[in-house]
């Protein structure tokens, strides 16, 4: 991408040098990564580390597999690692979901992030779960929690659809952030958010 200034702001070429896939749907994968950015101003990537701005290029790698997910068992996982700015990196994110029945489905995701700079090193960890639930096929519910160790805090989030009839949409949304420094847990943020779509033709 480049900007107004025709000035590098982002590329990745991505190289696929192998691919399986099976007939019940499992997938295997490795691709070659070749990364640059380019940062306008220095860029504060976690806590007081800070990488000056300049232009970056650097090779990296991601293995990834997965499974069949119309199964009630189904999950994924990649891994991703090399170079990273002027240092290393190396990360996880893995998923899995339960179709435990036609109306109820859950979520467990897990990311995890390796960083080695010439300024400074970091581990980020984020932690989370949704859960769905079609109560019928005119009303949805479903909520998310996630927790990550950059921001030290916990998402909480419920949304509820309903249809009334065909063309009209009603939604209703609790949102809170949870504090989790220090080991406490202290409410910081709620949010509440109705919304109504109604479609009609002119």
């Amino acid at each position: 991408q480049f900007e107004d200034t025709k000035e590098l702001q982002s590329f990745e070429y991505q190289l696929r040098p192998l691919c399986l896939n099976t007939r019940k749907g499992e997938s295997f994968s490795v691709d070659y990564l070749r990364v640059a950015e380019g940062l306008r101003q220095d860029f504060n990537i976690f806590g007081d580390v800070i990488i000056p701005k300049g232009t970056y290029w650097w090779n990296a790698w991601r293995a990834s597999f997965s499974t069949f997910n119309g199964r009630v068992f189904s999950f994924n996982t990649s891994f991703r690692g090399g170079e990273f700015f002027e240092g290393t990196s190396f990360s996880n994110n893995t998923n899995f979901l339960w179709r435990a029945t036609k109306n109820f489905t859950l979520n467990l995701r897990y990311e995890k992030n390796i960083v080695d700079l010439p300024q400074g090193s970091f581990d980020t960890d984020l932690i989370g779960a949704r859960v769905e639930y079609g109560i019928n096929p005119q009303a949805f519910g479903s909520l998310l929690t996630q927790w990550n160790n950059a921001a030290e805090e916990i998402n909480i989030n419920f949304r509820l659809q309903i249809i009334p009839k065909i063309g009209t949409d009603f939604y209703f949304i609790i949102n809170q952030i949870i504090d989790t420094k220090n080991n406490k847990l202290v409410s910081e943020r709620s949010t509440i958010l109705a919304k109504l779509i109604w479609r009609f033709v002119v």
